[in-house]
């Protein structure tokens, strides 16, 4: 094998590489958003890395977002946590509540409710999604800010995946999921915050692009995650490592690529 000849290959194409994000940084958007052309272009970059992605599955639409300031649920300040201990929860403890056969146990920043006795209840489909809304709010949740991600069935039970959403984009650190046997909720598990404050951002947020030829040198990607099969705007916490010491966190614009193997990548995309 001739290495000197690899060598400038490998050159040439890291060099039209960093030629075209160059090009995407610093020209990727035009009023209306991202182009034909540089989607094309796109698309081609990812196959010769050997990612595949569909042109229709590029964003190409520039949004206006927000920074979020947000309090987990666990906080010791949060409204959650005040609403507990006013609405005939006892305190068994630190990060334990207690309230007739129902238990909600707090690790970390995650939350998990259990219900030892749950009431039984025929329901369709349409009606456990308002069941679980009720119990939700019953529990002390906001829930304007609720929207369904996913539904499954497993063992008999039915689990419903909600997210939370605000100005129309997921905050995608908060998750909880439900799971629901003969109609009644038995538990509750997963990671939810509150808005504490939205702070605006000038301008428009980066295009897509960007953050797709960031995804084919990202050292977390395997050979597994060959083809992208969405790619999302959204928010997500800035740095997860403070997120318990911190009263409040900021959540920052993010896309959100996901891949054939169900991994899911984040890059930053605020204008720089």
């Amino acid at each position: 094998m001739n290495w000197t000849k690899v060598k400038i290959i490998l050159i040439l194409l890291f060099a039209c590489v960093n030629i075209f994000l160059i090009f995407v940084t610093f020209f990727p958007n035009n009023d209306e958003g991202i182009s034909r052309d540089a989607v094309d272009n796109t698309v081609q970059i990812l196959q010769k890395r050997g990612v595949k992605v569909a042109p229709e599955k590029i964003e190409t639409r520039l949004f206006e977002m927000n920074a979020i300031d947000v309090r987990n649920i666990a906080n010791i300040n949060s409204d959650f946590i005040k609403n507990l201990e006013g609405g005939g929860w006892d305190s068994e403890g630190d990060n334990v509540y207690v309230r007739g056969n129902e238990w909600i146990i707090f690790d970390g920043y995650l939350f998990d409710y259990d219900n030892q006795n749950p009431q039984a209840q025929s329901a369709s489909e349409s009606d456990l999604y308002n069941s679980a809304i009720l119990e939700l709010r019953d529990l002390g949740f906001v829930t304007d800010d609720m929207k369904p991600l996913d539904t499954r069935e497993t063992d008999g039970d039915f689990i419903l995946r909600i997210g939370q959403i605000n100005g129309g984009y997921f905050m995608f650190d908060s998750v909880l999921e439900i799971t629901l046997r003969d109609g009644a909720i038995i538990n509750i598990n997963g990671c939810w915050n509150e808005v504490a404050e939205v702070l605006p951002l000038n301008g428009k947020i980066e295009g897509s692009v960007k953050a797709l030829i960031e995804f084919t040198t990202d050292p977390k990607r395997t050979e597994d995650d060959n083809e992208i099969v969405s790619v999302t705007a959204g928010y997500k916490i800035s740095d997860a490592a403070d997120y318990e010491k911190n009263i409040e966190i900021q959540m920052l614009p993010t896309w959100r690529i996901v891949t054939n193997a169900g991994n899911a990548f984040y890059y930053d995309a605020r204008a720089k």
